[in-house]
């Protein structure tokens, strides 16, 4: 039973995202039972830390600590720092590095850059022109010359 104005929700039990199991190590330590599932666990939980407040950081090499966002605020962030006051418009490896600068990671942080570099209207068409061909160039020997 529920009294009147008192009711307390776990926000991290709503939906699952890439952070929960993060949250779930750094709480209580729970591994799953593969041991390579549970080696990988404890290897990269070791760069994450659980604040007071429950909120889940990134330890950076040489920089803040980065908040960890979830999937309904990455679309704001991405279009913050790429057009908002402090962008203009980088491409996708450059706007990774701004992104953790500003302090903020998340799981798929570069699928999500290219996919929004790539649809942005304003990168398309200023973008350089690059005309190297995609492959190494190959000579073509012939037997007598001038037979090419």
């Amino acid at each position: 039973m529920i009294e009147k104005g008192h009711a307390e929700i776990n926000s991290t039990s709503l939906t699952w995202n890439w952070r929960n199991k993060y949250i779930e190590y750094s709480k209580n330590g729970k591994l799953p039972s593969d041991p390579k599932e549970s080696r990988a666990r404890q290897t990269k939980g070791a760069r994450f830390m659980l604040d007071e407040d429950g909120t889940l950081h990134r330890r950076t090499l040489n920089g803040p600590l980065a908040l960890c966002l979830g999937p309904g605020d990455t679309d704001y962030v991405l279009r913050e720092v790429h057009e908002g006051t402090c962008g203009n418009h980088f491409d996708d490896e450059s706007l990774i590095h701004k992104i953790i600068r500003v302090g903020y990671y998340w799981d798929s942080m570069e699928k999500d850059t290219k996919e929004f570099v790539r649809k942005c209207d304003k990168c398309q068409r200023f973008a350089p022109m690059i005309y190297q061909s995609r492959e190494q160039l190959h000579s073509v020997l012939s037997p007598w010359t001038f037979m090419k």
